[in-house]
């Protein structure tokens, strides 16, 4: 995975893994991309269209994730 501190590569994936807390962090920051069930948070289906255009906040909903499972693949 590359860096998710920075911005100014495009997004090309988003993942939850395994460990979610589902403490809602991820969807206050970024609900066009995050939505939070009743196991887990996961990825929207229809996220994709969003990765360009929320890019910042993405990569922050992974930052500050408590238990780092929110993984973002970015453009080399």
């Amino acid at each position: 995975m590359a860096d998710k501190t920075s911005t100014s590569n495009p997004v090309t994936h988003v993942g939850v893994i395994e460990g979610c807390i589902i403490c809602g962090l991820c969807e206050d920051t970024c609900p066009q991309v995050f939505c939070v069930r009743d196991e887990s948070a996961v990825v929207r289906q229809s996220a994709e269209k969003f990765y360009e255009s929320h890019v910042e906040q993405i990569v922050q909903a992974a930052k500050e994730c408590p238990v780092d499972v929110i993984k973002v693949r970015r453009a080399v």
